[in-house]
């Protein structure tokens, strides 16, 4: 980013925001993909990297291409593009961690070959069989 606009964007930042050419981007200022009500902190956070370089992280809301809102965490660091400084600008998408600890649980116990479960997982459910009648047995 340099004075507030796009120079340059990797694929992952476009796919983000829904963009499919680079082209599409440059120029286009970074504020227009921020959310109407956290537009005033996105300055205000700009502003102050800009000053002491101390706060390099927001978590706001972005927009995407379609309209779309999502939750985003921007991070910021000094950068050269062309030989001129500029500001590197990282946005990625806030997951919710409930979806990716339980999409996590589901892959470790899996045989990423078989897709079928593994001996971890039988013990886990031998377990909690074992358990319940014990449990039941009181």
């Amino acid at each position: 980013v340099h004075d507030g606009m796009h120079i340059y964007a990797n694929r992952s930042y476009m796919a983000l925001f829904g963009y499919e050419d680079a082209e599409e981007l440059e120029g286009l200022p970074v504020i227009d993909l921020i959310a109407s009500c956290d537009q005033g902190a996105f300055k205000d956070f700009l502003k102050g990297y800009q000053n002491d370089q101390r706060q390099t992280e927001l978590v706001c809301t972005g927009v995407k291409l379609d309209g779309q809102d999502f939750k985003a965490r921007i991070s910021l660091s000094a950068a050269t593009y062309d030989g001129e400084p500029c500001i590197q600008v990282v946005i990625r998408g806030e997951v919710d961690n409930a979806e990716l600890e339980e999409k996590l649980r589901e892959v470790s116990s899996q045989d990423p070959v078989t897709g079928l479960y593994n001996r971890s997982h039988f013990l886990d459910l031998m377990d909690a069989a074992v358990q319940q009648a014990v449990t039941a047995r009181k």
